[in-house]
């Protein structure tokens, strides 16, 4: 059965459940979700591409005496 057909019997189904069957229904897929985006948000965790894009689209490369570097708040950048 494809997903389409297996959509449609799942519609079936629900259409001739009660009221009451229908609340739980809807409580259940709401966990299911809910659980659903929380596995996407772990597997994301370390991701930061998407901080400003700053990460995603920067090309500059520093070495690592420059990242060690001290910082100047003193010295204006260009």
């Amino acid at each position: 059965m494809n997903i389409a057909e297996e959509k449609l019997s799942l519609f079936h189904e629900i259409d001739d459940l009660s009221e009451e069957s229908l609340i739980e229904l809807r409580k259940i897929i709401f966990k299911l979700k809910a659980k659903q985006k929380m596995k996407e948000k772990s597997s994301n965790e370390n991701d930061i591409s998407d901080l400003g894009g700053f990460f995603k689209n920067n090309t500059i490369v520093l070495t690592d005496e420059e990242l060690c570097k001290p910082v100047d708040f003193t010295e204006e950048s260009a």
